[in-house]
């Protein structure tokens, strides 16, 4: 048994992501069971109100209680979950719960690589597909190199770099709107990174980056979708069916 939490982004605008991963975490095997916690409580430390990110916390713990895995969706989540989240509470209920938490791709890149590779059978995405690192995910969890061991899985011979992949893509949760020229400039950055690529799929594992990069290339006409890496692997074990 694993436990998903969705987090706000995926529970409220991109909740084919999380219906994704469930997909492909019952195809090798899993059965899931979805957290009903709400915010998780980074919005609001970020935004200096730390009581009530405090209180959405506690409350995430209480309803994540077990000691199931839990597999994640947006890395903004998981820092809070893994990091942020026992600095506000410290204590052993809130680092057992830091010890259980797992990136998607990172549970299935480390974990279940070989399920995987024998359930694509060698199928791989159409095109050329490249990937944007997310910040949270490269530099506050170390898990940029496992998002990337999965999608060359998935992409195979086809994986193309991004010029600046580890660069931010500038929405930054509150950041874009607080610094909207700052932001769209960082995006500016990326869609021109993206063009030069030559990719027909861009892939994230974030669903805030998913929403900044998916708006900017929608306003600017690019022939590219952007899809969250959960969202690709399940298109591959859909095809089996």
């Amino acid at each position: 048994m694993l436990k998903i939490y969705a987090g706000c982004l995926v529970e409220h605008f991109y909740p084919e992501t999380g219906i994704a991963s469930a997909k492909v975490l019952r195809k090798l095997g899993w059965q899931v069971e979805i957290i009903e916690a709400g915010c998780c409580g980074f919005p609001a430390a970020a935004s200096g109100f730390s009581d009530a990110a405090k209180k959405a916390f506690a409350r995430l713990m209480e309803n994540a209680a077990g000691d199931e895995s839990i597999i994640t969706f947006c890395p903004t989540c998981t820092t809070m979950l893994t990091h942020l989240g026992p600095k506000l509470l410290p204590g052993g209920e809130a680092e057992a719960l830091a010890k259980r938490v797992f990136p998607f791709s990172r549970f299935i890149f480390e974990r279940e690589h070989e399920a995987l590779k024998q359930l694509l059978e060698g199928r791989k995405l159409d095109g050329k597909t490249t990937w944007h690192d997310s910040c949270h995910q490269k530099y506050m969890l170390q898990a940029g190199e496992a998002s990337r061991g999965l999608l060359k899985m998935l992409a195979g011979g086809d994986f193309v770099e991004l010029p600046g992949a580890d660069s931010c893509c500038g929405f930054a949760g509150t950041f874009s709107l607080d610094h909207p020229e700052i932001s769209e400039a960082l995006l500016a950055e990326k869609l021109e990174a993206i063009r030069k690529s030559g990719a027909q799929t861009v892939a994230v594992d974030c669903p805030g980056c998913l929403l900044q990069i998916r708006g900017g290339c929608h306003r600017q006409k690019l022939p590219v979708r952007v899809r969250h890496i959960a969202e690709l692997a399940a298109e591959l074990c859909a095809e089996k069916d």
